[in-house]
């Protein structure tokens, strides 16, 4: 997953510094942090962060759905996920109400706060995987290829082969630098050799993929993001 630039609007600063810390280990850059509304405003509208993680409750009179009905209205679009100490029904109608992207309880699992923000931004990505392509070299020369048409992704070693519905590509690269290269909020690593696209996911346990006829491992070091994306997915 490509590092997302977020913000943090919290009034307890231990709980800020947690969901900080937690963001920063997934790889996610934190632009700053805000405990009030008119603090959050003026850095957000500087700072100009992808998404907005939105305590309910903030310093001073107004509170995080005011912050939320200010980003609804912004022509900016940032999407933004709210927090809160306790599940309330009213303050989640509302939170929805105001464009919520997602609602998260706290104590935060890091899982379901990486998966929430990355859902959030995926849907917010203005361009469909439809729309995308990439260029690559293969041993006749270089090959366009769209990626909904892309299946899955494989490690061999030195090379790696791209696998769609009708076709395979055999291309000279790394996981990462492919996955660098796609840059779509669809395709995401499930395994040290395994790259899938999300929208070709039919079927899924807490181990394995399917595609198609092909089954492809999760690793334990992907499972909880995988199956917190899969089972977020609209």
């Amino acid at each position: 997953m490509k590092s997302i630039k977020t913000f943090i609007v919290e009034d307890e600063l231990l709980i800020a510094e947690t969901i900080k810390l937690f963001l920063t280990e997934r790889g996610h850059e934190v632009l700053g942090m805000a405990i009030s509304y008119q603090e959050a405003i003026q850095q957000i509208n500087t700072l100009e962060p992808e998404i907005v993680l939105l305590d309910v409750r903030l310093y001073g009179n107004e509170s995080g759905i005011d912050v939320a009905r200010y980003l609804m209205d912004s022509p900016k679009e940032i999407p933004y996920v709210m927090v809160s100490s306790q599940y309330d029904a009213k303050i989640i109608e509302d939170a929805m109400y105001a464009g919520a992207s997602g609602y998260i309880t706290k104590p935060i699992s890091k899982e379901t706060l990486w998966a929430t923000i990355e859902l959030a931004v995926m849907k917010q990505h203005t361009t469909t995987v439809e729309e995308k392509y990439i260029d690559v070299k293969v041993s006749q020369g270089k090959h366009r290829i769209h990626l909904e048409d892309i299946l899955y992704i494989k490690s061999d070693h030195v090379y790696v082969q791209i696998v769609c519905e009708s076709s395979k590509f055999l291309c000279r690269y790394s996981l990462s630098e492919l996955l660098e290269k796609i840059d779509h909020p669809d395709f995401v690593q499930c395994h040290r050799s395994f790259i899938v696209n999300l929208k070709k996911v039919k079927q899924f346990s807490s181990g394995t993929i399917q595609l198609g006829a092909t089954e492809i491992p999760i690793s334990n070091k992907y499972k909880k993001e995988i199956s917190e994306l899969l089972n977020r997915r609209p």
